[in-house]
């Protein structure tokens, strides 16, 4: 799996090539171990590759993980000045 990207810098997460990288797999009805995934950053013309992509479980894991969290409330924002 190859997932182009455009833009300058190398920021793409590899959480999303690891999803790709799983459907890819599930869809072809093949192990997700024999799924090759790498970024490829056009600009650059260089190709960053993973050994270490989660699996389902480690997906499914790091996802629920992720929902259980608390997450944190956005800060207030009061009004102030003419009109408010």
């Amino acid at each position: 799996v190859v997932d182009w990207k455009t833009n300058q810098r190398q920021t793409a997460d590899p959480l999303q090539l690891a999803l790709y990288r799983l459907a890819w797999a599930e869809l072809h009805e093949i192990e997700v171990e024999r799924v090759q995934a790498s970024f490829y950053y056009v600009r650059s013309d260089e190709v960053v590759s993973y050994d270490d992509l989660p699996g389902r479980v480690e997906l499914e894991q790091q996802l629920m993980a992720e929902r259980a969290a608390p997450s944190v409330p956005a800060p207030s924002v009061t009004a102030s000045g003419p009109g408010a």
